[in-house]
């Protein structure tokens, strides 16, 4: 499973890492590329601290999670900052962008260039990009244990992911160049 963006809340970081809480199966792995936050979670001024206090709690939550899990077998990766992200979709079988508020729906699009199925929260802005079962998945936004839920069927169905990637690929080169 392929999560590209930054350890802050409005990219999702944290729901991702607690949807993997509830997958019980040890064969499937997380790989977290993006700014890992370091920067905001070393901030000595105080006043940036109280600033960022938010991105920096997530940030520390988050940590502490993906350390718990790992511990528990589960394969969380975090890669940092790339330069070229081309190898990481090669490899990957789903891609998830759990954002936390409306937003581009760019990953969707990139997943659909690899021909890969994509899941999304319930946002209206996403309608025109994915559709639930014809391009990728749909999970309630908020709530991680649906989104874990879908990544296991995913994980779980070569076949459909191979088709709701296909779907996704022909709907990219359709509408976004």
């Amino acid at each position: 499973v392929l999560y590209l963006g930054v350890f802050n809340y409005e990219k999702g970081v944290q729901e991702i890492v607690k949807a993997f809480s509830f997958i019980k199966e040890k064969n499937i792995k997380l790989e977290i590329l993006g700014d890992d936050g370091t920067f905001l979670y070393n901030y000595s001024n105080f006043y940036k601290r109280i600033l960022y206090f938010k991105q920096i709690k997530v940030i520390k939550d988050s940590r502490k999670l993906i350390t718990e899990l790992n511990k528990k077998g589960i394969q969380i990766n975090i890669r940092g900052v790339q330069n070229n992200v081309n190898k990481w979709y090669e490899n990957a079988d789903i891609v998830v962008f759990p954002v936390k508020k409306v937003h581009q729906a760019r990953p969707v699009y990139e997943a659909g260039r690899y021909a890969l199925p994509v899941i999304v929260p319930d946002y209206e802005n996403f309608e025109g990009s994915v559709t639930d079962g014809e391009n990728g998945l749909v999970y309630q936004k908020g709530n991680a244990r649906d989104l874990a839920d879908k990544i296991t069927r995913l994980a779980g169905d070569r076949r459909l992911r191979e088709y709701l990637g296909g779907k996704n690929k022909i709907k990219t080169l359709k509408y976004h160049e």
